[in-house]
């Protein structure tokens, strides 16, 4: 510890309380922030609770669910649109498909991106937010609360993919509209 201790000297200031010039010593592994040491909070409080782990206080949070519906509306776009450039880029035979392929979907991930980041963390995946669990980025309840709307998006979806497109088969893959038979 006292070989990373450095000085640093502090000029001008205000001199009346006491912070004029002077010399100050300056750790180089502790990072500042206003108001205090980051992670002086966690020293303080001691041990995290389990409550604060699970995250429970935030099922009643208004902006959760504001996140989750960013994270459905998200994902339900995602799998139409990505779904719908597959169909396209076969169905019209371009000589470079995979090129076709690559570039949409940037486009249309970086959209979904942009648009949900500001949100919910742009996670639009559930391995993602898995992730973000294990990572510490995400709470448990709120992970599940972003997984159960994403899979929620993704039926959504490819519900409206269904309704749009009516016989399309890829590889064994055929996305058919199944309607009632004489027989129910």
């Amino acid at each position: 510890m006292a070989g990373n201790m450095k000085f640093v000297v502090v000029f001008g200031g205000d001199v009346e309380n006491g912070y004029g010039n002077r010399v100050q010593p300056f750790d180089s592994t502790r990072k500042y922030k206003e108001g205090g040491v980051i992670g002086e909070e966690k020293q303080k409080q001691g041990h995290t609770t389990l409550k604060k782990i699970l995250g429970l206080y935030e099922v009643l949070n208004v902006n959760i669910w504001r996140a989750s519906l960013a994270e459905l509306l998200g994902t339900a776009i995602q799998v139409f649109a990505l779904d719908a450039i597959v169909i396209y880029t076969i169905q019209a035979e371009t000589k470079t498909p995979n090129l076709v392929m690559s570039t949409l979907v940037a486009i249309i991930v970086t959209i979904l991106l942009l648009a949900t980041f500001p949100i919910s963390d742009g996670h639009i995946s559930p391995i993602v937010t898995f992730s973000a669990v294990f990572t510490g980025l995400c709470s448990i309840t709120r992970a599940a609360i972003y997984i159960l709307a994403q899979c929620l998006g993704g039926i959504l979806g490819a519900l409206a993919l269904e309704a749009v497109v009516n016989t399309f088969s890829l590889g064994g893959c055929t996305l058919t509209i199944v309607t009632a038979g004489p027989q129910g």
